[in-house]
């Protein structure tokens, strides 16, 4: 004896409404994701200063100030903008014994500084051998 079987429906997937999903996913991932952009960076290696030898100096220097907003002058000199290095070349020629001391102001920014050594260096002085003034945490003054 067979007995009755009714067919069995095949399910079937509503594939439209998957693309209208995935077409979704497709924008907010384009929309939401961050390119990455390559950029120069420059890898400093700083100590504290509370490790760091300190020298007590009492022959006179020339001062390279530094301020906060980025001025620089030479010796109460006030160097305009982009002429660091031309101020720098000429001490050199006028002061070939003289030596020199940068006194960057405590807000100072990094890119100043570099901008310094760049120019020192390209002016013929050996950065190591150019004095920074730097404040030790618990000195006075």
């Amino acid at each position: 004896m067979e007995f009755y079987r009714p067919q069995r429906k095949q399910t079937a997937i509503p594939i439209v409404s998957l693309i209208d999903i995935l077409v979704i996913l497709l924008v907010y991932f384009v929309v939401s994701t961050q390119f990455k952009k390559k950029r120069d960076v420059l890898d400093v290696n700083l100590a504290l200063t509370q490790e760091m030898q300190t020298q007590k100096l009492v022959q006179p220097a020339a001062v390279l100030s530094i301020s906060a907003t980025g001025e620089m002058s030479l010796e109460a000199t006030r160097i305009p903008e982009g002429f660091l290095l031309d101020f720098l070349k000429t001490f050199r020629k006028q002061n070939p014994d003289r030596k020199l001391e940068v006194k960057p102001d405590k807000n100072a920014s990094w890119q100043s500084m570099v901008t310094v050594w760049d120019a020192l260096t390209k002016a013929g002085f050996q950065v190591k051998d150019v004095h920074h003034h730097a404040k030790v945490p618990g000195s006075k003054g």
